[in-house]
């Protein structure tokens, strides 16, 4: 009984956390807005959001990157970067949530990710460039933090503010639907395992 218990533990949570998100939301800038909807042709791209999206049928997250002799494919942050994507361009409700005017606010922990995954990423320079050969010729992706932050679509580190874990100020972290069904899903299996052995 414990394992139905869990299991319908896990099912409750994510059906909370689905029913928050309403469809009707607003995407779009704060002056020119539409309402989000469900998709009709699923997005695997940013399927997080195909409920209840800001994007059509056709977005995608990024390109996919082929492995060259210097970059190692898919890596976290080619993830990192696509996880943001979707979450700016895709989740209702973003501007409303998580922008101050043109400054927008992400959890610190987010950002310290993203930058240390991305940040020594390298790529061959050309397709004429032998660097399965001599991965000495390989280079960086980036050549900064505001370099990385304008592969998301935002024009760079000027433009967030970011928020660390100890402020209650709500910030885009790429990751809360998900993140809030797994800590409710968490807490009543715990508890559901207590009351099952008192």
């Amino acid at each position: 009984t414990v394992v139905v218990v869990v299991v319908a533990a896990v099912a409750a949570a994510l059906v909370a956390t689905s029913a928050a998100r309403v469809r009707g939301g607003k995407c779009g800038t704060a002056f020119l807005q539409t309402e989000s909807k469900k998709l009709d042709v699923y997005n695997q791209r940013c399927p997080q959001y195909n409920e209840d999206s800001c994007c059509d049928e056709s977005f995608e997250a990024t390109e996919i990157v082929k492995s060259d002799g210097c970059r190692r494919t898919p890596d976290m942050c080619t993830h990192l970067i696509d996880l943001a994507r979707c979450g700016i361009l895709c989740r209702p409700n973003f501007v409303d949530d998580f922008q101050d005017g043109l400054k927008t606010r992400v959890c610190q922990g987010y950002y310290d990710k993203l930058i240390a995954a991305c940040i020594d990423v390298t790529k061959c320079p050309s397709a004429q460039t032998n660097c399965f050969a001599d991965q000495s010729k390989c280079e960086r992706v980036y050549e900064d933090d505001n370099a990385i932050i304008a592969s998301i679509n935002l024009v760079g580190k000027a433009q967030l503010t970011l928020v660390g874990p100890e402020s209650t100020e709500a910030c885009f972290n790429a990751a809360t639907t998900t993140s809030a069904a797994l800590g409710a899903a968490t807490a009543l299996a715990a508890a559901a395992a207590a009351a099952a052995a008192a």
